[in-house]
């Protein structure tokens, strides 16, 4: 009878390793999803931002259109009233007030254009520098559970050996820092 006992403890041990391994490649899976999964949501942040600065532009072009026209029809209107005229001895101040104006409309157009591209770069390259954090921190998972060369995964997930490398020690500088709160020059080494 004691012959079954060894018997039995190397099915325990084999089923044990078995249930260790599919649990690993499940956290892979899992992993590698989430990778491509952070892919998406770069790939995102980056039209949300190029779609931003579009309509950004879009818009300054409106506002830019609007000022040229209202500058435009006020001189019509002054030269109309000054060859009839009407409004005599005025007319170079109200030329500067409305050069003036325009100016001013151009400036704000700009500084509008300037503020929303601003603000579209800086919420990408948030979302960007987050999400290449989380690849760093997936890839590093799978590299510690082992299993996988590193050509394999970099061809897995579209990526060099190099970018993944950088993207894992970005993360863990990150992690190191402050708990995953890292920067885009976290990863940008």
């Amino acid at each position: 009878m004691s012959r079954p006992k060894p018997r039995e403890e190397a099915h325990r041990m084999v089923s044990q390793l078995r249930a260790a391994a599919l649990a690993a490649l499940d956290a892979t899976e899992e992993d590698l999803a989430g990778v491509v999964r952070l892919d998406r949501q770069i790939e995102d942040a980056v039209a949300t931002r190029d779609s931003a600065i579009v309509d950004a532009a879009t818009a300054r072009d409106r506002l830019v259109s609007k000022a040229l026209t209202g500058y435009g029809a006020a001189v019509v209107k002054a030269v109309a009233g000054s060859s009839t005229g009407a409004g005599a001895g005025g007319n170079g101040e109200r030329g500067s007030d409305r050069v003036a104006a325009l100016t001013a409309a151009l400036d704000s157009a700009h500084a509008r254009f300037r503020e929303a591209v601003v603000a579209a770069v800086q919420s990408a390259e948030s979302a960007v520098a987050a999400a290449r954090l989380g690849q760093g921190a997936a890839l590093g998972r799978v590299r510690d559970r082992g299993g996988m060369p590193g050509r394999e995964l970099a061809e897995m997930v579209g990526m060099s050996p190099a970018e993944i490398s950088a993207l894992i020690r970005g993360a863990e500088r990150a992690q190191a820092a402050g708990g995953g709160q890292g920067s885009s020059a976290a990863i940008s080494s």
